[in-house]
């Protein structure tokens, strides 16, 4: 089963939306917003709480009712890597997007500091 994943940043509000391909009613799409108004993203706390509700976001419009077939799992899994992946990209928050690549176990991107020899 595929599912089609949008994410849009609307102000401060971030939007995840996904309409699965094989749904009852297939031209329809969950979504929901969660609100950036006030959070202050050099606070690591408030960044950390603030991935939290987006990842929270990312599980209520991704998940499925329980099943045991591995690969509605995965494009479950699937489907909320890229709502993270969007949602913190549009956002472009340097420390929320170091905090995603942590949790999705990528190394951080660092720059090359050497000094030229």
């Amino acid at each position: 089963m595929f599912r089609y994943l949008f994410c849009v940043l609307l102000a401060p509000v971030a939007v995840l939306a996904v309409s699965p391909a094989q749904a009852a009613a297939p031209n329809t799409a969950e979504q929901t917003k969660v609100s950036a108004r006030g959070v202050d993203f050099s606070d690591a706390r408030q960044t950390k709480a603030f991935y939290g509700e987006l990842d929270k976001a990312a599980h209520k419009v991704c998940d499925v009712p329980a099943t045991n077939d591995l690969s509605v799992k995965a494009d479950s899994a699937d489907c909320r890597d890229t709502a993270l992946d969007d949602a913190v990209r549009r956002l472009d928050k340097p420390s929320l997007t170091k905090l995603r690549q942590m949790d999705a176990g990528a190394a951080p991107q660092v720059a090359d500091v050497r000094p030229p020899r």
